[in-house]
């Protein structure tokens, strides 16, 4: 929460979309935690997916299909791909361009959050981490 919370706030993002695996009442937490914080979630996507072991079943296809429609109406101006199980690493860089908006997740946000508290600079934006990643 706390790395999702300091990368909205590195990004100016204060309306959050938030698309998860869970059934929404697993994700009623974070969007009070979230609010809490100054970031606001006004729209929220799910999977419905009550199965920890299928959710790294989710296709990225469908977790960018998914993104797509969440965001489709506007009123946000970031993305969040929540749970650290989704698939995200080859989605978060095409949506952000297609989208024109930052397209976080859980573990993007995380490496960049540990990297800021190390000390590290000029690290730029979270998905920014991901053009040093190489290719799978």
């Amino acid at each position: 929460m706390s790395a999702l919370v300091a990368a909205c706030r590195a990004l100016g993002v204060g309306r959050l979309a938030l698309l998860s695996p869970y059934v929404e009442t697993v994700s009623d937490r974070l969007r009070e935690v979230l609010g809490a914080a100054g970031v606001q979630t006004p729209i929220f996507g799910t999977f419905a997916e009550p199965e920890e072991t299928k959710v790294a079943k989710i296709a990225p296809g469908s977790l960018a299909s998914a993104a797509r429609a969440l965001v489709a109406d506007g009123g946000v101006n970031g993305l969040f791909l929540s749970c650290t199980n989704l698939r995200t690493l080859d989605v978060i860089g095409p949506l952000e361009a297609e989208l024109k908006m930052p397209v976080l997740s859980s573990n993007l946000v995380l490496a960049w959050h540990m990297l800021v508290l190390a000390g590290a600079d000029d690290l730029g934006a979270p998905a920014d981490l991901l053009r040093t990643v190489p290719a799978a």
